[in-house]
């Protein structure tokens, strides 16, 4: 079994579920006011791939499909991309800190920027489809979405990290079952 379910660990988890739907309800409804030369950032992004160090795996993989199906459902309309990239950018996370970087900040940040360059390659491709040219595509959208997502994560980390001393896993037998 994966998994022991002591408080702790139901607490660890709700508290992470709760993170994750707040990130994507202020995404929807405070961000639209706070804009950066009138993008939105991707905190619901931020938040996940802080958690993909800390938290479970299978947590934050079945976070991030669901946060991107809520995030779709209560904010976009059209084609929603955000469940996939969710999950690939936790995946990308897990895989830099476990095979490239020790540095945790490193990794979160490095698994950011990939992220939000997808995202802004997936914008732009929108934008310049209903007409818009690419430079200002570049310079009106992507540009300003990736600094204001990147500010935010690393705004997130440290809030991820302190859910991570007080919840954490202490040992790993306090974790799996053998």
């Amino acid at each position: 079994m994966y998994g022991k379910n002591t408080a702790r660990t139901v607490i660890r988890t709700v508290l992470s579920c709760l993170g994750v739907l707040t990130c994507a309800l202020l995404q929807v409804s405070v961000f639209p006011y706070l804009r950066f030369f009138g993008c939105i950032p991707d905190i619901t992004a931020a938040c996940l791939i802080c958690l993909a160090l800390f938290e479970n795996e299978k947590t934050v993989c079945v976070l991030s499909v669901c946060a991107g199906v809520v995030l779709h459902s209560i904010g976009t309309r059209g084609v929603s991309y955000y469940p996939l990239l969710y999950l690939a950018a936790v995946c990308v996370c897990m895989v830099l800190s476990n095979v490239f970087f020790k540095n945790r900040f490193l990794s979160v940040m490095t698994a950011a920027l990939i992220t939000f360059v997808a995202e802004g390659v997936l914008t732009s491709i929108f934008l310049m489809s209903d007409g818009a040219s690419y430079a200002d595509t570049f310079t009106g959208a992507v540009l300003p979405q990736l600094v204001y997502s990147l500010v935010c994560t690393a705004a997130v980390y440290p809030i991820c990290r302190l859910h991570d001393s007080v919840f954490g896993i202490r040992r790993k037998a306090d974790y799996y079952e053998e």
